[in-house]
This record gives structure tokens, sequence and C-alpha cells, in this order.
């Protein structure tokens, strides 16, 4: 058997990283420093000395175990579980009433030792701290001991225990999800996420152990539809048993539902404080074990005195920011100073932008889900599922954008009352912004739910080089959602602030921001706490989605024409490819080949469903990806040539976006710029901690408070201007100009008594109106008569810091003005807007619609189809 002693330098690393401890007299960090190291209780200058013990023995049997495991599997007996075993068993935890110790099966009553101090630090960084780099480093520590414990190959699924019934039960998973998941990977087991809480249980740490038990009697139950093979043996995950009753319950409710055997595995038994706290606030722990829930990028951590007092509006609770993305969406929140990255139930950072609809009634939100429960969906029920939203946002039905996209979704996209592009799922329509809507809503939720406390102020950031119609359809879903959208930023510009804000040297840094459905690019200068936009540039019809068409245009290539033929005429089909395209080009960052296996991937006109299977080298896919890659190299020199720089006089690259993960980008932008990028900045969060910091200047600001002093100069990413005679249109704010701006201009009629004029506001580089994107238009009515030329009328322009466009036009013999804020020429009206607001409907998930779930599908009786 491993022992623990293998991992300690690991974790050593793993610890200072992310959660590194603090002395609870003084409070200075106390970072380990060296491999097997005790975990430093107080500093230097606060230390007493603190006896340790050796390795810890069986008590039954005596033979040594890993850690401090005071019972084997073979010395645990259980009426429920046929195995249980713990990497480690931890006494006490600081503080609280500890339960006797004849309740704690197993525990040996020994002084903690070193390996034990260094395992109840992580177990607590992972479970009140929120540490999900923790829990995944812990899960693959579990896998490999498992193995020498469990045949895990026996076995039909790794179950994860359900969330913590102190926490909103129903909707997924958290530590124990991430566990187990390590674990099914590692060892290329199912994993099924079938167990569900079927009620509300009240906090347990304060009650009797006999009320405890009865409490979670019951309180469990499996998915509708599970179904397990004769025999089937299942391993339950959990992250830390006490009384070991939760497990009790999830064995029972797995084996009622036709499970023959189930085997229990966890990272530690533990006793954990009593008194009056909850499991997830212990009392009287000290600072040592409590983290920043969701952060872990110390790259971008503010210097401790930057947000200090961040404590939001009374009355508003504390703005958020959010990283509203085409594929995957952040929720941040800065509090007591730290940024706070905020998960979901199942411990997952990044939430789907994906929306599902069981059915097509619009009744007080019922039969929606959002996030990862909606994306497990997508496949199964594709005929409910909208995703990549994003992409079509505030664009019109004869765009480039939407008849790609008509091709790769599942659902029908048509025109609405004012141009603007609207969804048809199940027979109901769907403005876009309302789609955004649920997302920004689902964020909202999860926000208020970490904070205990309504939320309703955010900051929300957009692609740079989106339009103004994107910008208000944007921040018209923020309205819909019911929160009050402080400012509209651009995405590079908030990762600059989260990775820039606390450095002490003035730097030109890029912003690479490659995501789901665009491409951006920034350059900034950072002088201290003033961050200036010094030019943008960025390509909204490329992303990874893109990436993920032109794989699935490969395997489609190696296809039959018959075979090519069904996937496009099945939404389910088209759907698994593309996902099946995603896990590759994921796979392919870490191996050199990878077996792209699809089962039923369509059912042919006799009814035989037929798999797919096909391999693909990293070789083989950059040489397909390569000129994506290319392109946005081209929107690089257009940015920093605009900058007035070259790559070599860039001194930082930051890297944004789940697409700079891949193997070819970060390469190509290594060799492009000529140095690695920025590391420990989190692509997939940086985003989100950026609005998070600028909703918490925002908040401050509009309480009166000061915030952190720091000056965010952005700029506009395209110009714009008014249509001229002949066609053409006159720039009056050229682009990569310093907002807010105002700029005016004066022209004249072009005939004798012209008694209207009509001004059409277009954004774009072209010369000609049509090349450009129409944003609005107005008419300024009742002119004085004059002849031609004669009369001026001056059109003024106004960026606010959103981006936003306000134009006002007068004419200088009557003054008489007409103002307006441009109106998207394909968008909602503030009546619709109004209208479609969520707050007096219930809660989107309010109730659960039945759902599919991958691992109960039934392989059997397909056959399979190869490459042409």
């Amino acid at each position: 058997m491993s022992s623990w002693s293998n991992w300690s330098s690991a974790f050593v690393a793993l610890v200072n990283l992310v959660a590194p401890p603090t002395c609870p007299g003084c409070h200075a960090p106390t970072p380990l420093e060296q491999a097997g190291a005790l975990t430093p209780v107080l500093c230097v200058s606060c230390a007493d000395g603190i006896a340790r013990c050796g390795p810890q023995l069986c008590q039954t049997c005596g033979l040594p175990q890993p850690v401090a495991l005071a019972r084997c599997s073979a010395c645990l007996p259980d009426p429920v579980f046929r195995r249980a075993w713990c990497l480690g068993a931890l006494p006490p935890t600081p503080g609280g009433v500890d339960r006797p110790r004849d309740q704690w099966q197993g525990h040996s009553g020994r002084p903690h030792g070193e390996e034990e101090d260094l395992l109840r630090h992580l177990v607590h960084a992972m479970k009140f701290g929120g540490r999900r780099a923790v829990a995944i480093a812990l899960g693959s520590i579990l896998a490999e001991e498992a193995a020498l414990i469990f045949p895990l190959s026996t076995y039909a699924a790794v179950v994860p225990v359900p969330l913590h019934p102190t926490r909103l039960v129903g909707r997924g998973y958290n530590q124990s999800y991430l566990l187990a998941r390590a674990v099914a990977r590692r060892h290329g087991v199912p994993i099924a996420p079938v167990l569900r809480r079927t009620r509300r249980t009240e906090a347990q740490s304060s009650l009797p152990l006999e009320q405890r038990r009865l409490n979670l009697v019951d309180s469990v139950d499996v998915l509708v539809g599970t179904r397990w093979q004769p025999g089937s043996q299942v391993l339950l995950v959990d992250d830390v048993l006490t009384t070991g009753w939760t497990a009790r319950t999830c064995a029972a409710a797995l084996m009622a539902s036709g499970v023959d055997s189930v085997d229990v595995l966890c990272v530690a038994r533990t006793l954990l404080a009593g008194g009056s706290q909850a499991p997830d606030n212990p009392g009287g722990l000290p600072s040592l074990w409590m983290g920043s829930a969701g952060h872990e990028g110390a790259a971008y951590t503010p210097r401790s005195n930057v947000l200090a007092g961040t404590h939001g509006n009374a009355s508003m609770g504390l703005p958020i920011g959010i990283d509203l993305g085409t594929s995957n969406s952040v929720v941040s929140v800065i509090r007591d100073g730290q940024p706070l990255v905020i998960a979901d139930e199942e411990g997952n950072h990044t939430h789907p932008s994906v929306v599902w609809f069981a059915w097509g009634d619009r009744v007080q939100g019922e039969g929606i889900l959002v996030g990862n429960r909606a994306r497990r969906q997508v496949v199964l029920a594709p005929d409910g599922a909208v995703f990549s939203a994003k992409r079509l946002i505030g664009r019109t039905i004869d765009s480039e954008e939407v008849r790609k996209a008509r091709e790769l979704v599942p659902y029908e996209i048509v025109e609405g009352p004012h141009r603007d592009l609207r969804i048809r799922v199940h027979r109901q329509v769907y403005p876009l912004a309302e789609i955004s809507a649920y997302v920004l809503r689902y964020l909202k939720g999860l926000a208020e739910s970490y904070l205990k406390e309504p939320v309703t102020q955010a900051v929300i950031t957009v692609p740079a080089y989106f339009n103004d119609n994107q910008r208000q359809a944007t921040r018209d879903a923020g309205r819909i959602a019911g929160l009050d959208v402080l400012r509209i930023v651009n995405e590079p510009t908030a990762a600059a602030l989260a990775y820039g804000l606390g450095q002490s040297k003035d730097e030109h840094i890029a912003v690479y921001d490659l995501g789901g459905g665009t491409f951006d690019i920034s350059v900034l200068k950072i002088m201290g706490d003033v961050f200036e936009v010094v030019s943008t540039a960025g390509d909204t019809y490329l992303g990874g989605d893109d990436f993920d068409a032109a794989l699935v245009d490969h395997l489609m290539g190696q296809m039959q024409p018959s075979s090519q033929s069904a996937v496009k005429a099945s939404a389910g089909a088209r759907l698994r490819i593309r996902r099946a395209a995603e896990d590759a080009k994921k796979k392919l960052s870490t191996d050199h080949e990878t077996v792209i296996s699809i089962p039923t991937l369509f059912t042919d006109s006799s009814g035989k469903e037929r798999n797919f299977k096909s391999k693909l080298s990293r070789i083989e896919y950059n040489q397909l990806v390569f000129p994506l890659v290319k392109r946005t190299f081209a929107v690089c020199d257009e940015a920093i040539r605009a900058a007035g720089l070259t790559p070599e006089r860039i001194t930082g690259v930051v890297m944004v976006g789940g697409m700079t993960r891949s193997l070819i980008i970060r390469e190509a932008v290594e060799s492009y710029f000529g140095r690695k990028p920025e590391a420990g900045v989190d692509p997939d969060e940086v985003v989100s901690v950026g609005a998070a910091i600028q909703a918490a200047n925002l908040g401050l600001a509009l309480s009166g408070n000061q915030g952190n002093g720091s000056l965010l100069i952005d700029v506009t990413p395209q110009s714009l201007g008014i249509a001229t005679a002949g066609g053409f249109v006159e720039t009056i704010i050229e682009r990569n100009t310093a907002i807010p701006v105002g700029e005016a201009r004066n022209f004249t009629t072009s005939w004798d008594d012209q008694s209207e004029v009509k001004i059409e506001v277009y954004q774009g580089e072209g010369r000609m109106a049509s090349e450009n994107e129409k944003l609005g238009e107005f008419v300024l009515e009742n002119l004085p008569k004059a002849a031609r030329g004669e009369l001026k009328i001056e059109v003024s322009f106004d960026i606010d810091a959103n981006g936003i466009v306000h134009v006002s036009a007068e004419d200088n013999m009557t003054r008489r003005a007409q103002s307006i804020r441009v109106e998207a020429s394909a968008g909602l009206t503030d009546q619709e807007v109004e209208d479609l607001k969520f707050e007096n409907r219930e809660d989107s998930e309010g109730q659960e619609p039945a759902v599919l779930d991958e691992s109960t599908q039934d392989d059997g009786g397909q056959e399979e189809i190869s490459p042409a």
C-alpha cells in the first residue's frame, strides 16, 4: 500500500498555492517550507512548541495505515456497506464540543500527527473554503489509493453523495462530485450523479445524534428512470464521513433502486465541532482553516488594502461581476476585500450558458433548467435546448452568423417584430435577451445563495468588439433578470483590471481573449492604478465554436453520404458529434492522439442504432484549425499596429477564455509575442473577477464611499458616424477613442426647403453605409425653409462609459433639437423589457422537470459506422 508521505511534497506545494495557512496569533502568512513539514499552527514568533506523534496503526489488526486511518477496511464492519475506506481519520476540529470517543467508530484517541495536520488543512480548505483545486487534487490521490483497496474495474458506476443538506437541495453535487469524477476518470468507470435530496434538512451539528439520524432517514432518492444491470456494484464517494448516516441513506436508496452492493470511499472520517454552528460554518475554528471560497489564482489577488471595506449598500447587498460567455459564464464578488468566484452546487466555477425547456408553456418559469443541469439534457433532449445565444444577440436575420448557426443548433431562429432575432422552442418564441436573462438570473441566484442576501447590482462584461446593438441587448437582459446593470465592461479590460491591480511596475500588456464565440485583443497601458486601453480589435465570428465546427466537418467527411444525411437530419446526432468534437479538442491539449467514440450517433432507416469511431492525432487537429489560429493573429497585428507598438514591446500577455487552454493556442501566442503568457491567471475566471472589482468600486461610489482609486479608461472599439448623400458614411468618432467621449459635426440640407432630415447612425470602418452596422435612425422634423446648403445642422455623438451611444441633432436657426439614445435597430422596446422582467415570477427552477440521465442509456443492439 502506498504511503501518504509519497504525496506530502505535492500537497505542501498545493497548500502554499491555493490555501496558505495563517497564524491565528498575528494572522501573518505561514507557508509550508518543505515536504512533510508540519502545517504551522503558529508562526515562528508566536510558537510555543506542539507535541506530535508518529505513524498510525490499525487498532484491531495492528497493520500500518496511510495517514492515521484508525481502522482498515477489513476491520470496519457495517450493516449496509460491503467495504468502507478513507484516506485518513482526523480527530475533532478545534472549537465546539467534542462528541464522546466511543461514538466515533475506530478513532484511536491519539494526538494527531504531522500528516493528519496536513490532511486536516486540506479537508477544511476543500470543504469550508470551497477550494476546487484542493478537491480535484485530493480526488487524484484518492483515485490512486482506492485502486489498492477496491476492484475499481468491477463497478457499474461511481456515484457521488448529493449536496450537503444544509445547502440548497436537489440541484447537484459539491466536493463529493469532484472527488467522484477524479476517481471515475482515472479508472475509466462511468460517473452517475443519480442521487438527489428529496427535502431540505436543517443544519445538523447542533442536534442530538439520534435527531440527526432521524432527519437523514429517507432524505435521498434515485432519479426516476435510473436502471441498473443485475448484480451491479457501485462505489459511493463522499468527502468526509462524520456519523456515516448520510452515506448509509444514499447506499440504502441505491440498493432499493436495484444495486446489488455498495462500497464507500471518502477522504476522511472526522469528528466535526459540535456546538451551535452548522458544519459549513464551524464555530471557533482558527483562521488557518478558513479559506477564501472560490478564489484560486494568486496572480490576480488584489493588495490587502485595495478593496478594504467593500461591504456594499446595506439595502442592495454586494454588487457582483458577471462574465456572460458564449459557452460558459462566471459570477464573482468582492467580499471583505477579496475576490470570490462563486461555485454552483457541484463545485463548478464555470456555468454553461445553456437554457433547457422541458415544455413550451411559459408559466412562471416552470420546466426550465440552466447551467450544468441544462447542459446534461442537451444531447438527451435537444429539442428543448438553447445554447450559444450570445453569438446571435444584437444581430439581424440576414447576417452571416445566423446562416452558420442554423446548421449547428437544434432550435429555430426567427425574426422578431423589430428585425431582432428570436428563438422558437416547443412552439414558444423567446427574445434572445430573455434567453440571456435566464442565465443571468441563475447566476444572480447562485450569488444570493452564497452571500445569504439579495443581489440587485451587477457589472456585466461583453466582447470588446461588440457593437452598440449587442451592448444594449446585453443590458436589456440584465434588466429582465432583475439586475441594475452598473456598467457594461469589455472582457479584455476586465481581465487586465484583475491581472494588473496591485502591480507596482508600469507596463504594456496584451489581453488575448479567445472564448466560445468571439475573439478580442486589447492592448493596455498600466500605470499604477490607471488602466488605459490603448487599442482594441476583434472578430465576433471567431471562437471555440468555430474550432468545434471545423472538427465536426472533418468527422462528417469520414462518413458515407447516407450517414452524413442521417446526422444532418437529426438534431440529437448533430449535438452528439459536436460534443464529441469538443471533448476531443480538449484531450489533444495533453494527448498526442485520441479516439473519438460516439455510441448511438443516429438510428438508420432500418431502425438500427449506429455508432461512430475514429482516431485523431494532435498533428491532424492542428492542421484543421491552423487557419482559425492564423485569423486571431491578423487581428493581433491590427491592434498592436493601432497602439503604435510591436509584439516585442509587449511586456505581459494575459490569456482569457476557455480556448486559450488549448496547446496550439498557447504555443502560437508564445511564438507571436516572443514570451510565455502570464502564469497563474485562470482564463475562465479572470474576466469575472475583474468585473467584480469594477462592481465593488462602482458600488462604493454609489453609496458615497471611496473605492480603491483605480481609474479605468476604455475605448470605443469601432468608429461611429452617420450616413450622408451618395450612401457614404461620415465618421464622427474614430475607433480606439477613449470613452466617455462627445464629438459634434455640422451638416447641411441636400435640397431647397427641405423640411426634415433623417439621421442614420452607423458603426464600423467601411466608407460606404452598406459596409457597416446600422445602429438606428431618427428624424429631425419641422425644419425652417431655407435654400440648399444654408441651414446648418449640428449632429452630436456621446458615448457613455458603457459604450452606449447617444445622439442629438439641432438646427442653427430655430435651435430646435432632438436628443435620443440610439435605439437598436434590432432589439426590444423599453416596454417589452418591462413586460419580460422576472420580478413577479417564481424561480426558473422552482419545479423540477423530468430529467434523463446519460448513465442510464442502454447501448445494446448497436452497430458501428467507420470512416468512409
